[in-house]
């Protein structure tokens, strides 16, 4: 059972950007709803797992993919996938062509291309291609979610970064009391302020579908987590 999907969704980020995370296996599998990257292989090459459900079923594949022909110039690249069902019931091979265009000022929109064959029991649990299509439109929409959640989490970072660089840190200097002991040496008071949430376009009449927040991915908790741990070092009291 071969079926072809085209999507279009739209990411807020340049198109440079949008695309260099597309052509990292590391960064954007993990993006993909329901699948665990297990580890990565010579070049461009990697072995993972994915959790799907079909209606009442279940589906656990694991099997191996590789990016190939990706094209700095062109923003295009494709991905190639196959793996098996962990019960033994099929299994399944993609081809995912991807494209980025520029979109409005700021923004990028990502078309992309699946070539999916079904092999075995598998294809018995898509009832026609009418379900498969609902399916994977969902899929690419969490998606687009995560993938702009991971690219705005990366951005904060550079740019706390970059300020690092520019603006050096004061050690703070010891602070004696009237009457009292020295008070040097004591760390001063941590107070841990809320992390801004990445903001994310909105959908807009019938252009493709806009990358919404999503619940982070452990890559984004990750980045979170090294954000705070520098505001930290930076700025002690102050956030």
């Amino acid at each position: 059972m071969v079926i072809k999907v085209e999507n279009t969704f739209v990411v807020p980020a340049p198109p440079e950007r949008a695309f260099r995370t597309l052509a990292d296996p590391a960064r954007v599998v993990p993006c993909m709803p329901g699948t665990e990257l297990i580890e990565m292989l010579v070049g461009d090459r990697f072995r993972a797992s994915s959790k799907l459900r079909a209606g009442p079923v279940e589906l656990r594949f694991t099997g191996v993919g590789e990016l190939l022909e990706p094209n700095d110039a062109k923003r295009t690249a494709r991905l190639r996938a196959r793996g098996s069902d962990a019960k033994g019931r099929g299994a399944f091979l993609a081809e995912i062509g991807f494209a980025v265009v520029p979109f409005g000022k700021v923004g990028a929109r990502v078309r992309v291309q699946t070539d999916l064959t079904l092999i075995g029991t598998v294809a018995q649990f898509a009832r026609g291609e009418g379900v498969v299509h609902e399916f994977t439109e969902k899929l690419t929409r969490e998606f687009a979610t995560n993938l702009a959640a991971l690219i705005e989490a990366e951005r904060i970072v550079q740019a706390v970064a970059a300020r690092a660089a520019r603006e050096p840190v004061l050690a703070p200097r010891a602070v004696e009391t009237v009457g009292g002991p020295s008070t040097a040496g004591a760390k001063p008071a941590s107070v841990r302020a809320p992390l801004p949430t990445p903001a994310v376009a909105s959908d807009a009449g019938s252009e493709p579908a806009v990358a919404r927040a999503s619940v982070p991915l452990p890559r984004l908790f990750k980045a979170w987590n090294a954000l705070r741990a520098t505001l930290r070092r930076w700025f002690g009291a102050r956030p």
